[in-house]
């Protein structure tokens, strides 16, 4: 189970010579791809200065279902998922969680093994917004409820305008629905929001303003994590570079490549990692269950 994140004192490089290492990130938009390539040429001065042999390489997937194919055929290695796809990743793609984002906060994995997610949401809730919720691949039984997507019935089987933190959103503030399940980092980087036209539903029954997260929120979310293929022979070489390149790049106040700010791409969001994201940490003994 993907539980609290722990911080690492001290990093060992295990790469052993002679070979060249592939890390093949998979991205979904153009603006990704962009910084991916720019993250390229980071991840090969690490290499460099370790006296490593990588080979990092960008493929470009339709979207996050699209990467987790292309890595289960062994074309691509690696992609950030949020905690949804983590769980899909997990359970229909074999997948395993390399390192996870750090937001300031522990984030805890709280999903119910027993218990289909999408049939009990849909119980509850008459009408929702949640793309892709009856996409094949994502519905492998057949069994999640259309009413999930009546508010949104053009992306019941594909990403669209309402996916995503940012998207669920942008489902509240066009009045498509009336309640979004966010992180709590989500309302503060979105640049139009005000904070003082929203507040949060706790899980006694109460309302809290944004910002008293701590003490009212509905459940603790995994964070988004770089997943890849279980059992791959590099997830040691990977978890490694990319806490070095955390440690290195992490830093927004520089003027060089900043891992966690996507502003530079034509004002991109939330490119390869969350912006709100401010360090990487090793969960790699942790699955998606």
């Amino acid at each position: 189970m993907l539980g609290p994140l722990t911080f690492l004192s001290a990093l060992v490089f295990v790469l052993g010579h002679g070979h060249a290492t592939h890390m093949r990130w998979c991205t979904i938009k153009d603006q990704e791809q962009k910084k991916c390539q720019d993250f390229e040429k980071v991840l090969m001065n690490i290499s460099s200065e370790h006296n490593m042999t990588l080979e990092p390489k960008c493929v470009q997937g339709s979207n996050a279902i699209d990467c987790m194919e292309k890595i289960k055929n062994g074309e691509a290695d690696l992609i950030t998922l949020d905690g949804g796809e983590i769980y899909v990743a997990g359970k229909n793609y074999d997948m395993t969680p390399v390192v996870a984002e750090s937001y300031g906060e522990p984030k805890y994995m709280t999903q119910d093994s027993t218990c289909n997610p999408y049939v009990s949401a849909g119980n509850y809730f008459a009408k929702s917004c949640v793309p892709r919720v009856k996409e094949a691949k994502i519905d492998t039984t057949g069994k999640n409820p259309r009413n999930l997507c009546e508010l949104c019935p053009m992306e019941c089987d594909k990403d669209g305008e309402y996916s995503g933190y940012s998207g669920a959103f942008k489902c509240l503030v066009n009045d498509v629905g009336e309640v979004a399940f966010v992180k709590h980092t989500t309302v503060a980087s979105e640049p139009n929001a005000k904070a003082d036209d929203y507040m949060y539903l706790c899980y006694n029954g109460n309302n809290g303003e944004i910002g008293q997260h701590v003490r009212c929120n509905l459940a603790k979310v995994p964070a988004h994590a770089v997943m890849t293929k279980k059992g791959h022979s590099n997830k040691a070489t990977y978890i490694n570079i990319l806490l070095k390149a955390s440690m290195n790049y992490g830093n927004d106040a520089g003027d060089g490549f900043r891992m966690f700010d996507s502003s530079k791409y034509a004002n991109g969001k939330d490119l390869l990692f969350k912006d709100s994201t401010e360090k990487l940490v090793d969960v790699s003994d942790q699955s998606y269950e």
